[in-house]
């Protein structure tokens, strides 16, 4: 099964490092040349940081087009770099460097990822400005704390955004991958399976389960894709009663998100306090609360879960869950994702389904007149050559002698009944001409492989082997 980590995920939605590392070699040299005066007297210690720094964003240009993994730590380094230019510094303006490594990490990287490297700058921003008011007395208190306060709350916004960002270019591409699935030659299980396993992966869930019931024929079916076998959705099995009414426990106009259960330091939380219910048909959050169902829970053996409704055109209904290890790994946003994916698949499973249909009603029909054909055109002469074989028998128990012309006329049946078999074999009336049935096998095999994979093979073989 096709990973979604492919190529295309990693690179949606990030800086390109060369464009990164233009960047950091023209601030490198703005510092050099613009900040520092052109009539310099004395080299200070800031003055060769400054070339050093200069020369340590020409050498990172050189080399992050073979050394990619480079971009995430040259990050880190540039904080430190921003660091000691400050502190070298007798300017407090020069602490702008640290936005550079902070911005672009908030593109690069996850929220939490992100808040981390802009909690870390601005403790070593306080930390600095400390150290200086340490030095020089008439430093004021609100030099030292309002750039670190700044790039607390202006990196905050800036890392949010650009997870929001992030999540929305990978939301896209899981939609786009489960339209790109909707092909009827791979049939509904591998269809249905992949789906699973894909939105499993996105969310980065222990498992994926769903659970269909057909009133019609009340029988209960269960699907689950896990981390440890993702082809295991492929393939339904049918769970007892008991179970499958667990399952579907949660109203079917409501998504239920069980966080976690609350810590042991945490007995003063009710347990119906992070117990989310979002009503489909009103649109809006439940005010109500409800028990925590510990037998569903038990049985999803899962520290956090989201369940959803399903509903088909042909009254079948069901859920879906994605079950977590982690605590609170599912919020109340993605609720509307997880139901758009859903109104995606179900018109995809119906067309299927409606494709399956056709296809069987079809190949009955052609049974059928097979069927008929061969009854008529084929059954038929054998019949008439039974009747002329017994006929000729009573002659020869009559004592006739004479049978000749009987035999002629069987004879002239059994090549017509010869001559349909080899019409209805080789799909070739008109025609007793034979052709290899193995080659036209091979070719059309070869045909349908390459509209279903778009791999192109063709079949080399002399007609008359």
């Amino acid at each position: 099964m096709e990973s979604l980590t492919s190529n295309e995920t990693h690179t949606s939605g990030r800086l390109n490092s060369g464009v990164i590392a233009v960047l950091r070699l023209i601030l490198s040299s703005s510092i050099l040349f613009i900040i520092i005066p052109l009539d310099i007297d004395e080299i200070t210690d800031f003055q060769v940081l400054s070339a050093f720094y200069a020369g340590y964003s020409m050498l990172l240009y050189a080399i992050q087009r073979i050394r990619p993994w480079l971009q995430d730590i040259s990050y880190w380094a540039d904080v430190v770099w921003a660091a000691i230019l400050t502190t070298s510094s007798g300017d407090s303006s020069i602490a702008f460097l640290f936005l550079f490594p902070t911005l672009v990490a908030s593109f690069q990287w996850t929220f939490f990822a992100a808040l981390q490297l802009h909690l870390i700058a601005a403790s070593l921003l306080i930390s600095i400005g400390f150290y200086k008011a340490a030095l020089e007395s008439e430093l004021p208190l609100p030099e030292i704390l309002l750039p670190p306060i700044y790039l607390l709350v202006f990196g905050y916004l800036v890392a949010w955004w650009g997870d929001r960002e992030w999540d929305s270019k990978h939301r896209l591409i899981l939609l786009r991958a489960i339209t790109r699935l909707s092909n009827p030659r791979f049939g509904i299980d591998r269809m249905i399976g992949t789906m699973m396993e894909r939105t499993r992966e996105f969310y980065d869930a222990e498992s994926c389960l769903l659970i269909t019931v057909n009133p019609a024929r009340i029988e209960y079916l269960l699907r689950r894709a896990d981390r440890r076998n993702p082809e295991r959705a492929m393939q339904a099995v049918v769970i007892p009663l008991e179970t499958a009414q667990r399952l579907l426990t949660p109203n079917l106009d409501q998504v239920t998100i069980y966080p976690s259960k609350p810590s042991i330091w945490q007995w003063w939380r009710s347990t119906q306090v992070d117990y989310h219910v979002f009503d489909v048909r009103k649109g809006q959050h439940s005010t109500t609360p409800l028990e925590v169902d510990e037998t569903l829970i038990a049985t999803l053996d899962a520290e956090s879960f989201i369940s959803l409704p399903l509903y088909y055109p042909d009254n079948t209904s069901g859920r879906i869950y994605l079950t977590s290890t982690q605590k609170h790994a599912f919020s109340p946003a993605d609720v509307g994702f997880l139901l758009h994916i859903i109104e995606q698949i179900v018109p995809v499973i119906e067309n299927i389904r409606l494709v399956d249909q056709l296809a069987s009603s079809a190949a009955d029909e052609e049974r059928r007149r097979l069927a008929h054909d061969i009854h008529d055109n084929v059954i038929q002469p054998y019949v008439g050559f039974q009747i002329g074989l017994s006929a000729l028998k009573q002659k020869l128990h009559a004592g006739a002698t004479d049978i000749t012309p009987e035999i002629d006329r069987l004879m002239v049946i059994t090549e017509q009944g010869v001559n349909t078999l080899r019409q209805y074999i080789h799909g070739l009336p008109g025609t007793t001409k034979r052709e290899s049935a193995l080659l036209a096998a091979l070719q059309r095999f070869a045909q349908t492989f390459t509209e279903a994979t778009h791999i192109s093979v063709s079949v080399e073989a002399d007609r008359d082997f």
